[in-house]
């Protein structure tokens, strides 16, 4: 097999490698994007209240529920 470029062979541990390290991957992955979440659902409960109390955000309490996106990254 090595003699052809791009060709790879795999066994059963190597590929048992492979998985384990995706899945790490998107196991951190994942607790950010809790967090972003977290952070989101906690901006719309801060509109809410304020909209319920007739209260309009200002710039000195934004809320980001406008319909705007945030760059995140994950």
């Amino acid at each position: 097999m090595n003699e052809f470029d791009g060709v790879y062979l795999y066994d059963i541990d190597s590929l048992q490698e492979i998985a384990s390290e995706s899945h790490e991957l998107r196991g951190s992955k994942w607790l950010a994007a809790e967090a972003i979440i977290d952070e989101h659902v906690a901006d719309f409960q801060k509109h809410l209240e304020l909209s319920q109390s007739g209260t309009r955000p200002t710039e000195e309490c934004p809320t980001r529920v406008s319909g705007e996106l945030r760059a995140s990254k994950l």
